[in-house]
């Protein structure tokens, strides 16, 4: 039986779910078309922070794009999935994800077969992921050609409410206690000092990749494994919650592109996640922009 879907475009998806790492027990979501591309080919979407599977309300119209052109739609979770994130990392991350790419890449049927081409599409935090991926583990990332960074947006500038425990955080880390939980009172979620500064800490360091202040130099060194793919595109919603007010949409989005070697895709009167407008426009407008760049492929 097909359970009905809670949310339009969370599911459900018929797929294959694969363990994917001989070091911890993480999975993934692989859906094949019925006529695969020759090459083989893969569009991995990754979540934000508290996501796990099927993350976005775009996820299944992204997977039936994906079975039209040929390709397989893959979400893996990762350890920081769901609402471990708060006991995780960006390195973590990146080594979750190199190790889902080599499983991508010894599933091919034989030695006669090309190596794979891999395209990576980020919802929030997945943005940080795919940047952090191919600026610290670029040989992992050999079969990538594309990255889509959609709601690439700054933990730090999301509410000033987190700035007042960055001392009791980084009080922590100093006697070496980064690794244990900062008080209840600090997040909505369980989080170490460590990931906590990581997140809400100093422009240009930790997780931080899309500050709308940070330095054009410092944010080009941190963007520089986009500028070797085939296409980079950044889908920046223009209602964006998470951004303050304060903040130039147009220029932050203009330096994240110059910085990463992208094209920009601006979903006019979006959200964070495309779940408004509540027409779905925006995710249709954003899997309509990948099918062109996978087609051009």
């Amino acid at each position: 039986m097909l359970w009905p879907a809670l949310r339009p475009g969370y599911g459900p998806l018929p797929c294959t779910c694969v363990p994917f790492s001989s070091s911890y027990p993480l999975t993934a979501l692989i859906s094949s078309p019925p006529a695969p591309c020759p090459t083989p080919s893969y569009l991995v979407l990754l979540g934000g922070l508290s996501d796990s599977s099927l993350p976005t309300p775009y996820a299944l119209p992204l997977a039936n794009m994906c079975e039209d052109q040929g390709w397989h739609f893959a979400n893996p979770s990762l350890r920081s999935s769901a609402l471990q994130f708060g006991f995780g990392s960006l390195d973590n991350d990146a080594e979750d994800l190199a190790h889902f790419l080599s499983y991508l890449a010894a599933a091919t049927p034989s030695p006669a077969t090309p190596s794979p081409r891999i395209v990576l599409v980020g919802h929030s935090t997945g943005c940080q992921q795919i940047a952090h991926l191919l600026r610290t583990r670029p040989g992992a990332a050999d079969c990538v050609v594309g990255a889509v960074l959609q709601a690439g947006v700054s933990d730090r500038e999301t509410s000033e409410d987190y700035a007042k425990h960055l001392e009791a955080a980084r009080a922590m880390i100093a006697k070496g206690a980064g690794d244990e939980f900062m008080p209840r009172a600090a997040f909505w979620a369980p989080i170490t000092a460590a990931r906590f500064e990581a997140l809400f800490g100093d422009v240009g360091e930790g997780d931080s990749y899309f500050c709308s202040d940070m330095e054009p130099g410092v944010m080009r060194e941190r963007l520089a494994g986009l500028r070797g793919l085939e296409f980079g595109l950044y889908a920046y919603s223009m209602e964006d919650e998470y951004v303050p007010p304060g903040v130039d949409r147009g220029g932050a989005i203009g330096k994240v592109c110059e910085a990463g070697g992208m094209e920009a895709l601006k979903l006019e009167g979006a959200n964070h996640n495309l779940s408004r407008p509540e027409d779905g426009s925006a995710g249709r407008r954003l899997v309509e922009a990948i099918r062109e760049k996978l087609e051009a492929l």
